[in-house]
């Protein structure tokens, strides 16, 4: 080989070296910003998940409290705004349970979120408030307490179970980015060192032979 091959094979080699590292560590990059991005999301959706369950408890109790003062003869006007924001903050709550149910591979996570609501709200804003308003018997307050009670349950057991498994997701994920960032940095010092040990070996085969050459 001519001076001029050996130093370009010299120069080849390392910069081979340095782009393996760099091509490995920008796509191990990539891999765990977009673990750690979807952990954040989830982390949010389950925020989300936990207002939506406080809204549901403010739902029921308001509707316990207008049975209890049903004497009054109309719901007031406090527990009606109360159920209304409540149930307008599940509603707008159920794309996330349908997200969540998708990315965990389990559609009957959210089967029966809209329906379980749609029963709550209806027994709330509906039923109950006929009932108030005509002064219907105890019997029928006992029929729509337990509709109440019912729906309250399942919606409340759904999301409670939702945020349970968007954490495993969370957290699985987090371990994730954690593993592979690990990897990434023993892959990367891998190739660093093979780089350096190929351009210190070169380095000495043709330096001593463009020397000898020269002596």
């Amino acid at each position: 080989l001519s001076v001029r091959q050996r130093l370009m094979t010299l120069g080849a080699a390392t910069m081979l070296g340095i782009g393996s590292m760099l091509a490995v560590g920008w796509y191990e990059n990539m891999q765990v910003d977009s673990a750690l991005t979807r952990a954040l999301r989830l982390q949010r959706d389950v925020e989300q998940l936990n207002e939506m369950q406080l809204a549901s408890s403010r739902l029921v109790l308001a509707a316990m409290d207008t049975i209890i003062d049903r004497s009054e003869g109309v719901i007031q006007k406090e527990r009606a705004d109360i159920v209304r924001s409540a149930a307008t903050q599940l509603a707008a709550g159920s794309p996330i349970m349908k997200s969540l149910a998708q990315e965990a591979g389990n559609a009957a996570l959210a089967e029966t979120y809209d329906a379980d609501l749609a029963e709550l709200v209806k027994a709330v804003e509906v039923d109950l408030k006929r009932l108030v308003e005509t002064d219907a018997p105890e019997a029928d307050y006992a029929a729509i307490d337990d509709a109440i009670d019912g729906a309250g349950d399942r919606l409340s057991a759904t999301l409670d179970k939702a945020s349970d498994t968007a954490g495993q997701i969370m957290q699985a994920s987090v371990e994730g980015a954690t593993a592979r960032a690990s990897t990434s940095l023993y892959i990367q010092l891998g190739l660093g060192l093979l780089a350096l040990s190929t351009a210190l070996l070169l380095q000495a085969m043709h330096g001593n032979a463009i020397v000898n050459g020269i002596r």
